[in-house]
């Protein structure tokens, strides 16, 4: 059992990672424009990786993991939402993360689009 979640840990701290190579992506895109193209790659890997299965796929593995050493676990099937809560006392709902999640992709690509077209 401890397996499991020494596997869950290690699978966290690729998805946390992961969220801050996007989120400090959309941040170094500012400070270096060249980067935009690199963002825009990674942005899109992660929209095409979670879209088909409503989530990213890593998040319910966890959750999988996670429920063999304890069966009430549950994560909202939101990685965001979930760390988010636990990290700031929160109480945010899933649906107004990925309102935000959705709002900061569309200013993120926003964003890399300026920088392609204006400081190639």
């Amino acid at each position: 059992m401890k397996t499991y979640k020494t596997a869950a840990d290690i699978l966290t701290a690729i998805h946390l990672a992961w969220s801050f190579l996007v989120i400090g992506g959309a941040f170094f895109e500012f400070l270096v424009p060249s980067y935009a193209l690199t963002q825009i790659i990674v942005m899109s890997i992660t929209l095409l990786i979670g879209l088909p299965f409503g989530a990213c796929p890593l998040t319910a593995l966890e959750k999988r993991w996670r429920r063999k050493t304890n069966p009430s676990y549950d994560n909202q099937n939101s990685f965001i939402t979930t760390y988010a809560n636990k990290i700031m006392g929160a109480h945010l709902e899933k649906r107004t993360v990925n309102i935000a999640i959705g709002v900061f992709y569309t200013i993120s690509y926003l964003s890399c689009a300026y920088n392609l077209i204006f400081h190639r």
